[in-house]
């Protein structure tokens, strides 16, 4: 279960592009519809049965099946465990762990019958799902040469002093940087130490997640045609707090003692897409299914902030030093990628069924568009960003595979999805597995689920082209269980 986490963060001289980065993009582009537990416990691949809330957000077609009105509500519970080391030096592993409650769905749907021979529902639903979530909490420790100085260094320079900006400024006001020399070129306290073991500590928390109200419409023609559509109206709310730290614990480079660099980030915005599908029965037990949806395009908020303590002697000088930017906040737009899917059932008697589902994607279609509120930006990072998002992304197959079995009132699921890797350079899959349980009467039904799935990656704290790149190796595990109730009527 590999899945290159390119986690690139960029001290740049320009505070706004904290934020937005090509993986920023691929964040809000990789959908993982965290349903009803139904939907979760056969992999997500049930979009041709339809009678799920969850498939508003994948193929609208599927309201069509519904033959009674309902509401449903679905909580969950997430044990996130990540494993984090520092290359190099035989740095050991840090583990951390996060636990988190949700709502991952909460819907109404009105069955209407027409009235019509021909025309046997027109149903309409409400209500949201959730389609990611962003909960971890990382961190590493461990000896390595260099120092993130010399990134705060390389962005300066050639700058005057008055010109900085950012991180660079903070590093010039605490002592971090100095000079510069005649060719403006900033000086650090490790100039002559560039590979001198330094400790050093990260702590990353990242909180937050994606929500789609969803409103949908759905028509059944002679329980042979069902067709759909559905609004999506997706909120965004994603905060990443970043502590980072460097000590000379030995004692072997002159001057420097320590230094603490805090970044925060938080991501807010709503967006608006449209979701296309139809069903159709090609007998009793074969229903075959195609949906796409058109790309989300968001209106987002960064706000964002940094701190820098810098602790220093050089000879009668020296001592610590403390500098922080103002709040700032910086407005854009993001539009994510088309997605296409195919859908298939098969449904064995009354003992349940078996289902698939392929959904191709194009990630590197994702793009920026920083000119929203005359923020003043100069063309050049747009343009760089979506060369990033271009070149760094591809296209990528995602297969869904689930199957059920039913034994009077009582259903047992299983599923298992093969997400493909969105990284050009990377052909490894992500793979996540799921069970569940239910049970159905007429008027109410409960379903669990459980569905595990990693993450492998790896983490460049800052980056440099002046000494030791730090690489961090990354494995985020996930446990989930889902809760879900459904009331008929």
């Amino acid at each position: 279960m590999k899945y290159f986490l390119l986690l690139i963060i960029s001290f740049l001289t320009f505070s706004f592009v904290h934020s937005q980065t090509a993986v920023d993009a691929l964040r809000y582009s990789q959908l993982n519809v965290s349903g009803s537990a139904r939907f979760i416990g056969v992999g997500g691949s049930m979009s041709a049965l339809g009678t799920d809330y969850s498939t508003l957000s994948t193929n609208p077609a599927g309201l069509a099946a519904y033959r009674k009105s309902e509401f449903v509500i679905t909580t969950s519970f997430s044990h996130i465990n990540s494993e984090a080391r520092l290359l190099g030096n035989g740095n050991g592993a840090v583990s951390d762990t996060k636990n988190r409650f949700n709502l991952n769905n909460l819907g109404l749907v009105f069955f209407r019958n027409p009235r019509s021979r021909k025309w046997k529902s027109l149903n309409f639903g409400v209500g949201y799902n959730r389609t990611n979530d962003f909960n971890y909490d990382t961190e590493y420790e461990g000896q390595l040469g260099g120092s993130i100085a010399y990134s705060f260094a390389e962005a300066a320079d050639n700058f005057f002093p008055d010109e900085l900006t950012g991180s660079s400024l903070l590093a010039f006001n605490t002592g971090a940087i100095y000079g510069p020399d005649q060719d403006l070129i900033y000086l650090t306290d490790f100039d002559n130490n560039l590979e001198t073991p330094v400790y050093r500590n990260e702590r990353i928390r990242s909180t937050g997640g994606m929500n789609e109200m969803v409103f949908s419409l759905a028509a059944n023609y002679d329980h042979k045609l069902m067709i759909g559509a559905t609004i999506g109206v997706p909120f965004i709310d994603w905060e990443q707090n970043r502590t980072y730290s460097e000590e000379d614990q030995n004692n072997e480079i002159p001057s420097f003692r320590n230094l603490i660099y805090q970044e925060s980030v938080t991501t807010s915005g709503i967006g608006i897409n449209a979701k296309l599908g139809v069903i159709y029965r090609i007998n009793q037990a074969v229903r075959v299914g195609g949906a796409v949806h058109t790309p989300s395009r968001f209106s987002l908020t960064d706000n964002f902030s940094e701190s820098l303590i810098y602790d220093f002697e050089d000879g009668s000088s020296g001592g610590v030093f403390s500098d922080e930017t103002a709040p700032g906040s910086f407005n854009y737009r993001l539009r994510t990628p088309w997605r296409y899917m195919l859908n298939g059932a098969v449904l064995i008697k009354k003992m349940g069924f078996i289902s698939a589902e392929l959904e191709y994607i194009d990630y590197s279609n994702s793009s920026y568009n920083y000119e929203r509120d005359n923020n003043g930006i100069d063309p050049f990072f747009e343009e760089a960003v979506n060369n990033d998002i271009e070149n760094d992304f591809q296209s990528a197959l995602n297969i869904r595979l689930g199957a059920e079995y039913a034994l009077k009132v009582f259903r047992f699921r299983a599923g298992y999805i093969i997400n493909g890797s969105a990284f050009a350079d990377n052909t490894d899959n992500n793979n996540i597995l799921s069970l569940g349980f239910g049970m159905r009467v007429k008027s109410f039904y409960f379903d669990v689920a459980y569905r595990l799935s990693g993450q492998e990656g790896t983490y460049e704290p800052y980056t440099t082209n002046f000494a030791t790149q730090p690489v961090v190796n990354t494995n985020l595990t996930s446990n989930q269980g889902m809760l879900t109730l459904g009331f008929r009527f």
